[in-house]
């Protein structure tokens, strides 16, 4: 079923129910899930709202309801009031329309009252559990506050009975025989409350002692304040004739100070004095001493850098001259070697052909000689091996002869290559000198370094001597500046010596305003003891309305048991009547007693 085709039901929910408003709605909106629970603040809204459905106002008992307000802290007189008002209100709302606004009490609800339930189905126009379980529920208020609150509304006025006696129109309303029934069935929870109410007199006596005993301590601690407040007045005044003392005995000190100071600060300033002639005499004469090395040590430097500048120039000179001639020569040298290098390799190759030639000519003469052994050969054939071995020895030892040669001619070579490799030597002893004559050049350059080393130390301590003598100047202004002090500290002694007087003047004030402060004090605790008094006086007052207070609600108490006595004796009768007539309310209370029973 959409929400469109469910039927409504208009809440209105009493301020004073507890549960949450929404939490409601929504779960009987659940529960019943063929209608749509709207929620509405008050009857009137709801009726100008409504257009289908029916307004369901879901109230509290009148005994909870007062109840809770006393719980509250609001008197009784005050919840009934103002439950006097607000039911009124809600009356008039609806009797403008009857047929469509039902009352019904939240405990009902709560307790599935069958009265209750059917009239919820007559509503929605569907059926409704037995039971309605998950309800949101609020906290009842205390049990001894519904009995007072019931017996309250017994007792209450016209008013207030005849809207009771309106109420009753609703299920679960009932006041009459249902709380006759309460009052006997509580009649013991009376006499707990009557307990429990002594027991708060007595909590109130008990207090009343201790804040008794904390006034009488209070007032001992006044009495102890004010004979602190004397004797601090009297160590404070001893106290500030001792400081004046003191500070005249500190003055005479100040004094002799003043005039020690005075003559150590003159002896001093003429010590400070000589040391500075002293010292400006050894200064121009240390300061004459730096001049003359100055001058020396510069033109030994510039000597020396000329020297330097000199033998420079003539070194690249003679490096230059040295270098325009060794170099055709060792150009020569160096092509000369290449060529027999050259030569040297050729050699070789042809002594490798000329060994390889001769050990092909002694084979072939060793293969002949062998054919010849092998064949027998002739004579001429002998002639002729014998002719060919003559040209082939004889081409041996040419060919030896010209190795013989070309060895010569490779160790010539090797002759000529050492001597110009010891020419070559000779250029490197000559290269030596030259970085030998580079060294001594480096060493004189490191003495003129040195020697600029010591011009810049000469310069530093003719700095430092100039920084000397401003430190000199320096001390010689402090010591003006020291005798100005001097002078100044002595007016100050006397600014300071007035300013003791002022201060003993001022201290004299002072203390005539502690002895004002003291005497304002004590006018304070004046005040404030009084103030006690009054808080006293108003505690015994409250004590007094409380005891009064309790002796009416004692009075009443009374008076509720008697009507309740007087109650228990009507049931009796009606307990032991035998007229139909008669126990016709009591079976009635018995019946909605039994359905209200959760």
């Amino acid at each position: 079923m959409t929400t469109a085709e469910k039927a409504q039901l208009h809440l209105v929910l009493q301020p004073l129910v507890a549960a949450d408003r929404d939490q409601v709605a929504a779960f009987l909106t659940q529960v019943l899930d063929k209608t749509e629970c709207v929620l509405h603040p008050d009857v009137p809204t709801a009726l100008a709202a409504r257009e289908t459905g029916r307004v369901l106002v879901l109230v509290e008992t009148p005994m909870r309801e007062l109840a809770r307000r006393m719980a509250g802290g609001v008197l009784p007189a005050q919840a009934l009031a103002d439950w006097t008002a607000r039911t009124d209100v809600l009356l008039a709302a609806c009797r403008k329309d009857r047929r469509h606004v039902r009352l019904m009490t939240w405990d009902s609800l709560l307790a599935g009252d069958r009265a209750s339930l059917d009239m919820l189905a007559e509503m929605v126009a569907q059926p409704v559990p037995d039971t309605i379980e998950g309800m949101p529920e609020e906290g009842a208020p205390d049990a001894c506050l519904q009995v007072l609150a019931g017996v309250f509304l017994q007792g209450s006025d016209a008013p207030a009975r005849h809207q009771i006696e309106g109420l009753l129109a609703g299920p679960g309303m009932e006041i009459g025989p249902a709380l006759v029934a309460q009052a006997v069935q509580r009649s013991l929870a009376q006499d707990q409350a009557v307990a429990d109410l002594n027991k708060q007199l007595g909590t109130a006596a008990q207090e009343s002692a201790i804040l008794r005993q904390g006034l009488k301590e209070m007032q001992e601690q006044l009495t102890a304040q004010e004979t602190r407040a004397a004797q601090d007045n009297a160590a404070l005044t001893k106290q500030t004739r001792a400081e004046l003392d003191g500070m005249g005995g500190q003055l005479q000190r100040l004094t002799a100070e003043r005039d020690l100071l005075q003559e150590s600060l003159r002896d001093m300033s003429a010590r400070v004095q000589g040391m500075l002639e002293g010292d400006a005499k050894l200064q121009a004469e240390r300061t004459a001493s730096l001049e003359q090395q100055l001058t020396s040590l510069r033109s030994e430097r510039d000597l020396l850098t000329k020297t330097l500048s000199d033998l420079r120039s003539q070194m690249n000179q003679d490096d230059l001259a040295r270098a325009e001639k060794e170099r055709p020569v060792r150009e020569a040298l160096e092509a000369r070697v290449m060529s027999l290098e050259n030569e040297r390799k050729l050699l070789r190759i042809s002594l490798a052909d000329l060994e390889a030639q001769s050990g092909t000519l002694e084979m072939q003469l060793s293969e002949r000689e062998d054919q010849l052994s092998r064949k027998g050969p002739s004579e001429e054939q002998l002639a002729a091996v014998a002719k060919e071995r003559d040209l082939l020895q004889a081409s041996l030892a040419q060919a030896e002869a010209q190795k013989n040669t070309l060895n010569e001619r490779v160790m010539s070579q090797g002759r000529q290559i050492q001597d110009m490799e010891a020419q070559l030597v000779a250029l490197s002893d000559v290269t030596v000198e030259r970085d030998l004559l580079r060294e001594s050049l480096d060493g004189q350059r490191q003495e003129v370094a040195v020697s600029q080393e010591d011009f810049r130390r000469a310069e530093d301590r003719l700095l430092e001597m100039q920084m000397v003598q401003s430190s000199n100047e320096a001390l010689s202004r402090q010591a003006e500046r020291a005798e100005q002090d001097r002078l100044l500290s002595a007016s100050a002694l006397g600014a300071v010596l007035l300013d003791d007087s002022l201060r003993m003047r001022d201290l004299q004030g002072q203390l005539d305003q502690t002895w004002g402060k003291l005497s304002q004090t004590k006018t304070m605790l004046d005040a404030t003891e009084q103030a006690l008094e009054q808080q006293k006086q108003a505690r015994e007052a409250s004590e007094a309305e409380h005891g009064r207070q309790s002796a009416e609600t004692q009075a009443v108490l009374q008076e509720r048991e008697a009507y309740i006595a007087h109650l228990t004796a009507e049931l009796d009768k009606i307990y032991g009547s035998k007229s139909w007539r008669v126990t016709a309310p009591m079976r009635s209370a018995r019946s909605k007693l039994s359905k209200n029973k959760p």
